[in-house]
């Protein structure tokens, strides 16, 4: 599977779209997290696995080279505030 990323600076909403999206277990979500160099990694939100979802950016920054993911885990997002589950998909930003 595959994800299009793509930023609408003027409402700073991020909106990603799964290409042949997967099936993921009910007691399982997909949360976003960017990851600046030599920082933690900062939630941007649950993600639907099947849909499109659309995300406003409140919290982060994001900049051009800054690595975003997809982690799998617990239904409802991370507990801890940190990714727990394994990472399913990575990737830098490349234009912004």
């Amino acid at each position: 599977e595959q994800w299009i990323v793509s930023l609408d600076k003027a409402v700073k909403h991020l909106q990603l779209t799964p290409v042949n999206p997967q099936q993921i277990a009910a007691t399982n979500s997909l949360q976003l997290w960017a990851i600046p160099a030599g920082e933690k990694p900062v939630s941007l939100g649950v993600v639907a696995a099947r849909d499109v979802t659309r995300l406003t950016l409140d919290q982060v920054q994001l900049s051009k080279g800054m690595t975003i993911a997809i982690s799998l885990e617990p239904a409802g997002g991370s507990p801890t505030g940190q990714p727990t589950g394994p990472v399913l998909y990575a990737g830098q930003l490349v234009s912004l």
